[in-house]
């Protein structure tokens, strides 16, 4: 379910709660070793005053929001400085394990989203 006035954008990487409630994914030293359940929001939702209910992807190719960072084809993926986007750039205990990009060339930087392949993604979990 979506709280009452929330706002996802098409491509926003979210999890959620015990109760099925979504949540942008937090950024990156909130997110990080928390196994937390991962998808990707396929449209923009904004909640009105009630809660609403939606559909979010968890396999296939999605496309999903990243920073300004240059992804080279079939990376690995992980959470962001920046809620609900994913990043290339190696961070310990902030792989989104079952995502990988899906992109055929390099992407630049420019360019704010970026094709994955996703297989019931999640956060890493604790690594030590």
């Amino acid at each position: 379910k979506i709280p009452a006035s929330t706002t996802l954008s098409a491509g926003n990487l979210v999890t959620w709660t015990a109760g099925y409630a979504v949540a942008t994914l937090p950024v990156l030293a909130t997110s990080k070793n928390s196994l937390s359940p991962i998808a990707i929001a396929p449209v923009a939702v904004s909640s009105s005053t009630s809660v609403q209910y939606g559909w979010f992807q968890i396999q296939g190719q999605g496309l999903a929001l990243k920073t300004a960072v240059t992804v080279s084809p079939n990376s690995v993926i992980y959470a962001s400085g920046t809620a609900g986007r994913f990043k290339v750039l190696t961070s310990a205990g902030g792989q989104i394990l079952g995502a990988r990009t899906a992109n055929a060339a390099t992407v630049t930087s420019t360019t704010s989203t970026v094709v994955l392949y996703i297989n019931n993604p999640q956060m890493q979990g604790q690594i030590t």
